[in-house]
């Protein structure tokens, strides 16, 4: 089944020749050697204290128009409440590894969040609990006010999106924003933590265009003080980036292999954690697929059972969006297959719901339990004949 490419459900943006790529490559993940520590370093479940990752989004909306945006729509701004807040910080944070702050969406576009941050915080310490607290953000809203709120609010962790501090590349793919409007604001940041807290990482799209300028994006952000470097693929193709696309695989190989092992030895002399795109382990039959759960997220006993499905999302992800909806995926919208609502239920009863345990057991049967999954190119897919 193909995702409509105005899906009014989801960010579905793809083209059939480039789902059934993934899907194959996906496929090759199913039964590869490597397929547990794949899922393993994908699916950051901790199952001995019972705690979700979890993403939150408490705005709608960006500041940017990133040419390679899966989003096709763009709603009017909202914020979330204070009602949310209130309820992550009661519900969420006991069972929370992390808490993440932007997955769709700009957070930085609410304009308390610092605030809110410091009293999640304050919340953390309270129940003597080591969740994560995290934002990902562009960066382009720190204004110095803003900075200096943001940095000293109790935040653990910043993600920066920068795909490349190349003046026209920069504008080109994340207009109207410009590399030389965002570094003194990167740098009015790194300037106003204190004792190198939080913790700041970037992360770059590799495009055709980004690779070329990595290396020296790596060197400018290690000179501001940026001590982790994280890259990733694009994983579908959109119009506004099909020139832009390239593949781990196939003829761009010996090209990306030759740029990254150059930055890989830049990236140790400067001191920076350098992170190269995940790829998927080869095609060689032998070990299924690892699950962690059938039904409720702790029933151990299913841990070594096959499943045909690709999907990892609703063992190891929650995204909760700025009304409160949670959803095991940021690409599924629609409040009618939400998990439950974190303004009416608790967290442990949305995540082990009636809801939640239909979509986990139809996945294992290689069934969607919604449209989205059914359009989506990590959803069910059978295993090769033979």
């Amino acid at each position: 089944m193909r995702c409509s490419p105005r899906c009014a459900s989801c960010s579905g943006d793809y083209n059939a020749p480039v789902k059934a790529s993934l899907q194959d490559e996906l496929r090759r993940i199913q039964d590869g050697p490597g397929a547990t520590a794949f899922l393993r370093s994908n699916v950051i479940l901790d199952t001995a204290r019972r705690r979700w990752p979890v993403i939150a989004d408490v705005t709608v909306g960006c500041a940017l128009r990133c040419r390679f945006c899966h989003r096709v729509r763009r709603d009017p701004a909202r914020l979330a409440s204070a009602e949310l807040f209130e309820r992550i910080a009661t519900e969420v944070l006991p069972r929370a590894s992390e808490v993440a702050f932007g997955a769709r969406h700009e957070p930085l576009l609410h304009p308390d969040l610092p605030e809110r941050i410091r009293g999640l915080a304050d919340a953390r310490d309270r129940l003597r609990t080591d969740t994560a607290i995290c934002v990902l953000t562009s960066g382009v809203l720190l204004e110095p006010d803003l900075a200096t709120r943001f940095a000293t609010c109790g935040v653990d962790h910043v993600l920066f999106s920068i795909d490349s501090t190349d003046e026209a590349t920069y504008s080109r793919l994340r207009p109207p924003a410009t590399w030389a409007g965002l570094k003194p604001r990167l740098a009015a940041f790194m300037a106003a933590r204190r004792d190198d807290r939080p913790t700041v990482a970037v992360q770059a799209l590799v495009l055709r265009s980004t690779v070329p300028h990595l290396r020296s994006t790596l060197e400018e952000l290690a000179a501001m003080g940026v001590r982790r470097f994280n890259t990733t693929v694009v994983e579908w193709e959109t119009r506004q980036v099909a020139d832009e696309v390239v593949s781990m695989r196939g003829p761009d190989a010996p090209w990306l292999a030759r740029e990254f092992e150059a930055l890989s030895a830049t990236a140790q002399a400067l001191g920076v954690a350098f992170r190269p795109p995940r790829t998927a382990p080869p095609a060689v039959p032998g070990e299924v697929w690892p699950i962690l759960a059938e039904g409720t997220i702790w029933d151990e006993a299913a841990t070594r059972r096959e499943r045909p499905t690709v999907c990892a999302a609703s063992w190891g992800k929650v995204r909760i969006d700025d009304r409160g909806f949670v959803f095991p995926c940021f690409r599924i919208l629609d409040p009618r297959h939400a998990w439950g609502n974190l303004l009416e239920r608790s967290f442990a009863e949305i995540v082990n719901g009636e809801v939640a345990v239909r979509a986990r057991t139809m996945l294992l049967e290689g069934r969607a339990p919604n449209p989205v999954c059914a359009g989506c190119c990590w959803g069910p897919a059978p295993r090769p004949a033979g």
